[in-house]
């Protein structure tokens, strides 16, 4: 259940403000609207809620994914401590040299391992030793400068960015429908 706080009712003028703003087109003679008319009107009120119909759900699974993405790294350490990938990861870093000369340089996303992309690659640099000298000698050579977990990182931030860009966009967009709607709905009684 949303709670909506009730909007003062536009005048005329404000209405008709609204309306020039967003491109519309006016005709009034002596007090009286001319143009639109009502069939226009009730035409182009039905497009704006059919947007707002459209833009609303969009919204709504736009903000719950920027707000899964904002919470992900808190959820996730509680669920890492009981997996037990983590814990042999762990083990292996503390008693093989190796491993951990090789954690050190390549930096495994251990902390995205409830991930499924991210678990395999996990399991391939906890399991096989050559995926592991392959990865080594990628992120020692001189054309990648990235640890793996810095270019896993930097590709999520930059999904933050593009869901805010349209989540602004959207809202945008959803508050010119809503203005237009409140605008046309004075029209339809002016037009009377």
């Amino acid at each position: 259940m949303e709670f909506k706080i009730p909007l003062p009712e536009l005048t005329r003028d404000e209405a008709s403000k609204i309306y020039l703003k967003h491109g519309g087109v006016l005709k009034i003679e002596e007090d009286k609207l001319l143009y639109p008319d009502k069939k226009r009107i009730e035409q182009q009120l039905s497009l704006s809620e059919k947007k707002l119909e459209y833009l609303n759900p969009l919204i709504k699974e736009l903000e719950k994914r920027k707000s899964n993405l904002s919470t992900y790294n808190v959820f996730n350490a509680f669920k890492r401590g009981s997996d037990s990938l983590f814990w042999k990861h762990y083990y292996k870093k503390v008693t093989d040299e190796a491993y951990r000369k090789a954690t050190k340089v390549v930096v495994p996303p251990i902390h995205r391992i409830n991930e499924g992309k991210y678990r395999d690659i996990m399991e391939q640099f906890l399991e096989n030793e050559n995926y592991r000298k392959n990865m080594y000698e990628a992120k020692t050579s001189i054309i990648n400068e990235d640890t793996l977990s810095e270019s896993i990182e930097k590709n999520i931030a930059e999904s933050r960015k593009l869901v805010d860009l349209r989540l602004n966009k959207l809202r945008k967009e959803r508050a010119i429908a809503f203005e237009k709607k409140r605008s046309l709905t004075v029209f339809l009684e002016w037009v009377d």
